[in-house]
């Protein structure tokens, strides 16, 4: 146990995670132990509510620009919530059981691109599948799922989601997953992929994107599929033909498919 534990809260952030992170504090915490909390919105509610469940007494300083607060542990939780996920969702004749985890994309439930991602996707017996920013899981363990002798290699920068992405794999009894804790994509071989699934998040104006296509470009096989879902698809129309000059867009319900096949460069 620590005799002090601090914590500075941006005033936007995911509400499940805050809460995991100040119970994680508190348990953490030595008796007698001394907790201190920030958060840059200086007209704070929430998280001085949050911190009353935890302790007895909280005190409050004020600052221009942000809230400090703090407090001592004198007694252990009553209760220890848990705030992982499991959750199920249907791929063809499947179901299949997947785990999430606050600061996963998407905790608590299949995202809506991932959703279409699974729908569109052909897979075929002994295909190596890449799942870049695999989040809990959901399009790895569809296609692990889809065919026989099936390898994925799901990739991630939070190790929360390779975690709930090996849980979900053995949880529904699937082989043939690999993981691996990647922000730029080092660890992924050369040629070594079939197909590559990806759905980008829409922050970072487009760098995250722009590198997945990227890395797709590099790791597939000549012939291999990438599939991109996506809400913009005028930004992948003006930037993906840099790396796969015959790409095609797909309307699908309120998404939209970015999908290539990687065809060597000709010699010029």
């Amino acid at each position: 146990p620590f005799e002090v534990v601090a914590w500075a809260f941006g005033f936007r952030g995911e509400t499940e995670l805050k809460r995991e992170m100040l119970q994680e504090g508190h348990v953490r915490l030595a008796l007698g132990g001394r907790y201190l909390a920030s958060t840059d919105n200086a007209d704070d509610q929430w998280l001085h509510t949050e911190l009353k469940k935890l302790f007895p007494k909280v005190t409050r300083r004020p600052y221009d620009h942000g809230v400090l607060y703090l407090a001592t542990k004198t007694t252990e939780l009553a209760k220890r919530k848990s705030y992982e996920c499991e959750f199920a969702f249907r791929d063809q004749e499947r179901l299949l059981q997947a785990y999430s985890r606050p600061s996963v994309f998407s905790h608590r439930r299949i995202d809506t691109g991932a959703r279409r991602l699974i729908d569109a996707m052909e897979i075929h017996p002994g295909e190596r599948v890449l799942d870049l920013g695999c989040g809990s899981g959901t399009v790895g363990l569809a296609a692990l799922a889809r065919a026989e002798g099936v390898e994925v290699l799901a990739v991630d920068c939070n190790p929360r989601a390779l975690q709930c992405t090996e849980r979900g794999a053995a949880r529904n009894a699937l082989s043939g997953l690999t993981t691996s804790l990647d922000a730029m994509g080092t660890t992924i071989p050369d040629g070594a992929f079939d197909l590559v699934l990806a759905n980008p998040p829409y922050f970072s104006n487009y760098r995250i994107a722009e590198l997945f296509l990227a890395i797709a470009q590099r790791a597939l096989k000549i012939k291999g599929r990438v599939i991109v879902v996506t809400k913009t698809p005028l930004w992948f129309e003006e930037h993906m033909p840099a790396y796969f000059p015959r790409m095609t867009l797909t309307p699908i319900k309120d998404y939209v498919l970015a999908t290539a096949e990687h065809r060597p460069r000709r010699k010029t």
